[in-house]
């Protein structure tokens, strides 16, 4: 009894361990612009909030948008956005257009609504969106994993050198 015990006190000390750690590099850049959160009826990119749902659409027109597609498993109330940004966190978790699908119709409906663009997947699985920071170029960080367009990718020190700089190579290798 006592070995399975010293066992479970090493193990919680391993994840207390790890939910401190911050990744070498992380405190040196900021987010690129300042989180807001949507206004009802306001659209921010891919993101329409209307009333407490969020939509996930490019379509211009809200009544299509809310007609034609599901509102996103996101907490609207704390959903939080950046200007120009794809990303977008709640007080649950991180959030980017991983997958699209875009119906192309031939003939507009009756209210006038056609070609459908909305997400089929958008979680980002295990982001933080406590210490999430947008740097820019699709690239974001959390206290532990770097991400390009929602999804996690090996850490990069040259990512953050490009964040601090603010100069963004064409093709990063």
């Amino acid at each position: 009894m006592k070995r399975i015990d010293i066992l479970m006190i090493v193990l919680l000390l391993g994840v207390v361990t790890w939910m401190s750690y911050t990744h070498e590099g992380y405190d040196e850049v900021n987010d690129i612009d300042q989180w807001y959160q949507l206004k009802n009826g306001e659209r921010e990119g891919w993101y329409i909030r209307v009333g407490d749902s969020i939509y996930g659409s490019s379509v211009d027109e809200i009544h299509c948008c809310v007609k034609y597609t599901d509102p996103l498993k996101i907490d609207a109330k704390s959903l939080k956005v950046l200007k120009d940004c794809d990303y977008v966190k709640d007080k649950n978790h991180v959030y980017y257009p991983i997958s699209i699908v875009c119906e192309d119709w031939s003939k507009p409906d009756s209210e006038g609504c056609s070609d459908i663009d909305y997400f089929k997947e958008y979680l980002i699985e295990g982001a933080d969106p406590k210490s999430f920071k947008y740097l820019g170029n699709d690239y974001g960080i959390d206290r532990h994993f770097m991400y390009r367009r929602g999804k996690r990718i090996p850490w990069d020190d040259r990512i953050i050198q490009y964040a601090k700089k603010g100069e963004w190579p064409v093709v990063i290798r």
